[in-house]
């Protein structure tokens, strides 16, 4: 299963808008949030559903939730934009809330910045920003390819 990730998009979501045409395979794309507006206008040109959670921009957000679990091909990953759990500070919070919550994948946004590493079991993944990127590397989105045994991760310049 194909996945796109992405966060952060700020009211300039054109560039990964664009990039759709060379993803229309893809069967999920997620939004981590700053802003749930920008993953509605996505929505009208995608080739299939998007799922969305709420950042720290996004005050007016309806009923879009801080935090989801999903579940694909068997493996359980939480979604959140991790300003709630500190992650501007590190990412204890950010781990011990998957613990819990008892995924083997988190993925969140908020700092800009990519990342993708193993900590005490869980795979912590932000894609970094779709609109401006803060780690003085450049705008992202991630793919996921996830089968029943294992979840890839590929980075894509914007």
């Amino acid at each position: 299963m194909k996945i796109l990730v992405l966060s952060d998009t700020h009211g300039n979501n054109n560039p990964f808008i664009r990039q759709l045409k060379n993803h229309e395979d893809a069967e999920l794309i997620i939004h981590l949030g700053d802003m749930v507006e920008d993953a509605k206008e996505i929505q009208k040109y995608a080739p299939c559903m998007v799922k969305v959670v709420r950042g720290n921009n996004d005050y007016y957000s309806d009923n879009t939730q801080w935090h989801e679990l999903i579940r694909v091909k068997g493996h359980k990953i939480l979604l959140t934009h991790g300003h709630l759990e500190g992650v501007s500070y590190g990412i204890d919070k950010l781990v011990q809330k998957a613990k819990q919550s008892d995924v083997e994948m988190v993925m969140y946004g908020h700092t800009h910045r990519y990342d993708y590493r193993e900590v005490d079991g869980i795979t912590v993944l932000n894609p970094g920003s779709a609109g401006y990127d803060r780690g003085g590397e450049y705008e992202s989105f991630v793919i996921l390819n996830v089968t029943e045994e294992k979840i890839d991760v590929e980075r894509v310049k914007l």
